[in-house]
């Protein structure tokens, strides 16, 4: 196992709670006029879904904190990690107050937002915001089978990370985020698989990827 893929499963067995409750129970509405969203698919998909304001503005910790559970579960490390990334936000918020964030504030390159993204361009490829077909297709590369080891997740990690350093000559990607990098891996394999040994549905994973949906396809 690498090093990538150990982090990963350290990472889902501390963040996410057993079982998460179902997507489908809350109705999908996808953005629309006026709502803002984040390079973050999670964050995405529960406002998607009304785990927090739908138009994704003026969220303060405690609501993420809840919606976050509400949708998927979590356990005690993993409101400490949200509740520093959101930390994190709410120094660069757009509200006029650091007690409040909206999505968008997630733009803001290298406070959360990071190149090597799985699912988004680089900043310096241009929309780094929005789900990219490209970007996500040379991920789903390396989940070969139905189910996505902690070992495959591990190298779609990787391997991003390296394509992006070759192509983007302004590539930066701090150890910090590195670390988010990996946690963002282990949140979709504890959602969407075993808790414990990762193997995540893949026809959901991409499904929830491509859609910013939690429910079922």
């Amino acid at each position: 196992m690498s090093a990538y893929a150990l982090t990963i499963f350290l990472s889902v067995t501390s963040v996410l709670a057993l079982p998460p409750p179902p997507g489908e129970a809350v109705p999908f509405t996808p953005a629309g006029p006026g709502d803002v969203r984040s390079p973050c698919p999670l964050l995405n998909a529960i406002a998607n879904h009304g785990f927090i304001p739908h138009d994704g503005k003026n969220i303060d910790l405690i609501t993420m904190l809840d919606g976050i559970d509400n949708a998927v579960g979590l356990q005690a490390t993993g409101r400490t990690f949200f509740t520093n990334s959101f930390n994190r936000i709410a120094a660069v918020s757009s509200t006029g107050t650091n007690t409040t964030i909206n999505l968008n504030d997630l733009n803001v390159h290298n406070v959360i937002e990071h190149d090597g993204s799985l699912s988004r361009l680089d900043i310096a490829q241009g929309d780094h915001v929005s789900f990219s077909q490209t970007t996500f297709d040379e991920t789903k590369s390396f989940w070969p089978d139905e189910k996505i080891s902690i070992k495959d997740a591990g190298t779609a990690v990787k391997r991003r990370q390296q394509t992006q350093a070759r192509a983007n000559p302004q590539y930066n990607l701090s150890p910090a985020l590195l670390n988010t990098t990996v946690a963002q891996s282990a949140l979709y394999l504890g959602l969407f698989g075993n808790f414990r040994e990762g193997n995540a549905d893949k026809a959901q994973t991409v499904f929830f990827f491509g859609t910013g949906s939690l429910s079922t396809p």
